[in-house]
């Protein structure tokens, strides 16, 4: 199934470039890929645990794949706020990532120890 779900992910990617389709079209056609992707990796998780993840986490999963493009939208509607000077929304930097991590592990840090996980 990830087999399948990878090649799709790979044609739909192909098409959506090779094409100059309008917004609303290649965001019908890439939002898909971001839940088969999001598929693929709760598939691995799953045989990685031996066990399926919670129906709250895969939920989770799922809705963070395709609502993770929001942040194209100010560009579509006029906004070049996250977008200045660039193709991509800044969002769709390593940084964010990063930075994400590093608030992750302040937050944690600052738990106290009965909410920490060994």
């Amino acid at each position: 199934m990830s087999l399948a779900l990878a090649a799709a992910i790979a044609v739909t990617d192909h098409v959506v470039h090779q094409q100059q389709l309008p917004f609303l079209w290649r965001g019908l056609m890439d939002e898909p890929c971001h839940l088969a992707t999001a598929m693929i990796v709760l598939g691995a998780f799953a045989r990685w645990r031996g066990r399926p993840p919670s129906g709250p986490f895969v939920w989770a999963m799922l809705s963070a794949s395709v609502l993770i493009d929001l942040d194209h939208l100010p560009l579509e509607l006029g906004s070049g706020v996250l977008t200045a000077g660039t193709p991509r929304p800044y969002t769709h930097a390593l940084w964010v990532l990063v930075l994400l991590v590093v608030a992750a592990l302040l937050i944690l840090a600052t738990l106290p120890p009965p909410h920490r996980r060994p």
